[in-house]
Parts: structure tokens; sequence; C-alpha cells
């Protein structure tokens, strides 16, 4: 099933089942919507003040691709197990809530982030996020390349950590929270517990990292 949709959308809500959703930047003014696998009248899509409704009416697994315009600055997604995939979006706010995997690969979320993640593994390609907040249980987040901004915050129960952030060291204040060893936690080489107190941090991004993680936390941050 292909929609087609002409009006002008700022907001995409999703609520699914199961299956994959992939959302990537279309190069015209419409939003196209495919739908893979889905039974007779098993979605309902709808267009109401300027939002797209995506929601899924059966458990049966789903492929669904979505093409949006750069006048999405939205997206809202909630799923009990769909894989999320997002790709070069130019956005506002981020909500992902899922047991599936999230790969978000080039994506800009200038206001706010929030990914909830229950069983499966989440990946930051190359992303600039602010005022991100990521809750992680039995899973994994890696990060490559990605820049931070404003406030952020990792909660993660028996999950696995790692990767590089973009930047330079003084461009963030990574600390350990509830849960966390600063020696289990190394940052270009060095334990966290060996960073002398930063005082000048006005201009800086924050990352507290609380919960459980298993094993050591290897973070990079360079250019």
């Amino acid at each position: 099933m292909d929609y087609q949709f002409r009006d002008i959308i700022t907001t995409v809500v999703a609520e699914l089942h199961d299956g994959a959703l992939s959302v990537v930047r279309n190069t015209n003014h419409m939003v196209r919507v495919t739908v893979e696998d889905a039974p007779e009248n098993g979605m309902r899509l709808f267009v109401h003040n300027s939002t797209l409704f995506v929601k899924s009416l059966t458990n049966h697994p789903t492929d669904i691709q979505m093409y949006v315009p750069e006048t999405v600055k939205i997206v809202h997604i909630e799923s009990k197990n769909s894989d999320v995939m997002l790709t070069e979006l130019d956005l506002d706010q981020l909500h992902i809530g899922t047991a599936g995997d999230c790969s978000i690969h080039a994506v800009k979320a200038a206001k706010q982030t929030d990914i909830c993640c229950e069983g499966g593994d989440i990946a930051l390609q190359e992303c600039d996020l602010r005022s991100m907040s990521i809750q992680l249980t039995n899973g994994s987040l890696e990060i490559w390349g990605t820049k931070l901004s404003g406030n952020n915050m990792i909660f993660a129960t028996n999950s696995i950590l790692g990767g590089r952030l973009r930047g330079a060291l003084v461009d963030y204040v990574i600390s350990a929270g509830s849960g966390i060893n600063p020696d289990d936690v190394m940052v270009n080489g060095h334990l966290l517990s060996e960073f002398p107190e930063r005082r000048n941090t006005q201009e800086a991004a924050w990352l507290l990292l609380a919960g459980q993680l298993n094993g050591e936390t290897v973070l990079n941050v360079a250019k």
C-alpha cells in the first residue's frame, strides 16, 4: 500500500506494534508512506492539524517506509517491538519508545531528544542532538561521531555503552551519577575519576551517566 499526503505536515505521530519503520528525508513537499506486509485494514493513516497519524491496527509484523519533507519538525514514535531507522532528518523534537533496535543516522534534533529502548540496540551515527535523554534496558548504545549540546542523560540498566562523541574534551562535561563507578568509565584513555573538576563550563554540553552498565565504558571525544 502506498499513501501520499500533500498537506503541510509538521508533526508525525506513529503508534506501531511489530516490524520496522524507516523515516528518511523526501526531496519534495509531499509525505509518502509505503506499507508492506500489512493485512487489509491493518493500518490507519490520516492528517489532522498538520499532524500525520500512523497507527497499526494489527500485531502482524509490518514494514513501513516514510519519506518526509523539511517541514516535519517533530517525530513521535511509540512501538512494542518495531525496529526504527531514521536518516537525514532536521528536526526540533524526536521521541522514540520501542523494544526493537534504533538506528539514527545524520539526524539533527535542535530542542529535545528522548529515546526509551528495552531489549534493543541503539546506534547514533553522525547526529547533532540537544537535551538528549536515553533510557536503555538490556541493550547497547553505540555512538559514532555524534555531537551533543545542552543537558544530556543516559540511564542504562544491564547495558553496554561506548563510542565517539564529536568535538573536543573542552566541549563536554561527562559525569557519573547513581550506580556508575567513575573508575569504570574511560574517556580519551583516562579514567573519569582522574579528570579535574571543571570551572568554566558555560558553553559545554553536560552528559550524565547513571544506572548499571555491563563492564567498562569507553568513550572518546574527537573532531
